[in-house]
């Protein structure tokens, strides 16, 4: 991805539709340590993205 497209509106919102569809399969995955394993991925990823923004603003 390339840091004119990552910076533009087009990301945030691909963004926010895929957070949705994470929580809506999210809901249909039995509990078990692949769940687990996944919803881990998704907080690093939840974190990466703040810090990338709080550097954007610096």
């Amino acid at each position: 991805m390339n840091a004119q497209h990552f910076g533009s509106d087009t990301y945030p919102r691909r963004l926010h539709e895929l957070e949705q569809q994470f929580a809506d399969l999210a809901a249909r995955i039995p509990d078990s340590p692949e769940k687990q394993g996944l919803a881990a991925l998704y907080g690093i990823i939840q974190e990466v993205w703040r810090n990338v923004q709080r550097q954007g603003r610096h």
